[in-house]
Formats: structure tokens, C-alpha cells, sequence
């Protein structure tokens, strides 16, 4: 039996899943088991200042919008595999 459970949360994902699909814009990006996406999604979720997450375009995909510190910040996953943010900002623990 299949469900299909609509989430950007992650504690649901780990929760309650064994396999899912990443789908951006009604496309495919990533599937596979819980394990496996939260294995290849390490060192490539950020939080940055929104201003500078909108910049990237379809490069990235913002997860949420938060402040902190009363400035607005984004949580974003890099989708582009030649794109590194780690030189300039640390990754986000998943």
C-alpha cells in the first residue's frame, strides 16, 4: 500500500516513512529510502540570510523562512551539484 504524505518536515519523513520522493516544481528530484536522502542531503541544507537564498534561483529549493535574531533567514537545500556554499556559510545538521 502506498500513502503519499505532503511534508517539509523532516522528524515526520524519519517518522513515518521508508521511501520517499522529492518532488520540486511537480518534479523528480530525489528517491530512495529515509536513509539514503538524509545521507546525500547532509552538507547540503544551509540557513542563510533570505536576501542572499533568493539569489541562487532554481539552484537551490527554500525549505522554510524563519528570523533569527529579527533578521529574515532562509533554510535551503542546494540542488546543483557544482554549486558549494560551504566555502562561505557552515551546512545545517540534518
Amino acid at each position: 500500500m502506498s500513502i503519499i504524505l505532503s511534508t517539509h518536515l523532516v522528524e515526520d519523513v524519519e517518522d513515518l516513512c521508508e521511501n520517499i520522493i522529492i518532488l520540486i516544481n511537480g518534479q523528480i528530484r530525489k528517491a530512495g529510502t529515509t536513509e539514503q536522502i538524509l545521507q546525500e542531503l547532509q552538507g547540503r541544507v544551509f540557513e542563510i540570510p533570505e536576501k542572499q537564498a533568493q539569489a541562487f534561483g532554481d539552484s537551490v529549493y527554500i525549505e522554510s523562512h524563519f528570523k533569527k535574531e529579527n533578521e529574515p533567514m532562509a533554510r535551503l537545500v542546494v540542488l546543483e551539484e557544482n554549486l558549494n556554499l560551504a566555502e562561505t556559510y557552515s551546512p545545517f545538521s540534518i
